[in-house]
């Protein structure tokens, strides 16, 4: 998840929100994991820059990425690859991997944009 652009929604199961609902739809950048917790640290990108310390996966969704946006795969047969999305539609995206130069299609559900500067 790290490097992802995600933003802050209620939570999954208990649609309560997280913090008061002061944060709801606001997009960060997710700096770090903690996979035994199942929390994560986010900057936010909007409003007052901050930093979210740990939130619960259950608060994040992550924002798919558009035509031309650098792309992890986030689950399927190419989970943690890296790409860019050169063409999609409603159900599938063609990604050029970068390590390979490859193209391959994903669907989009296994999408998430990606602003970390690994490349």
């Amino acid at each position: 998840m790290h490097g992802l652009k995600v933003r802050v929604i209620r939570h999954r199961r208990t649609v309560t929100p997280y913090k008061d609902g002061i944060h709801d739809k606001h997009k960060g950048q997710v700096l770090r994991v903690d996979n035994s917790r199942r929390t994560c640290c986010v900057q936010l990108l909007e409003g007052r820059l901050s930093v979210l310390k740990s939130i619960s996966w259950d608060h994040l969704e992550p924002v798919q990425p558009r035509k031309y946006e650098k792309v992890k795969v986030i689950k399927g047969e190419f989970r943690g690859r890296l790409g860019e999305l050169c063409w999609t539609n409603e159900n599938d995206g063609l990604v050029r991997f970068m390590e390979t130069s490859e193209y391959k299609f994903v669907n989009m559900v296994d999408l998430a944009k990606y602003l970390g500067n690994k490349m």
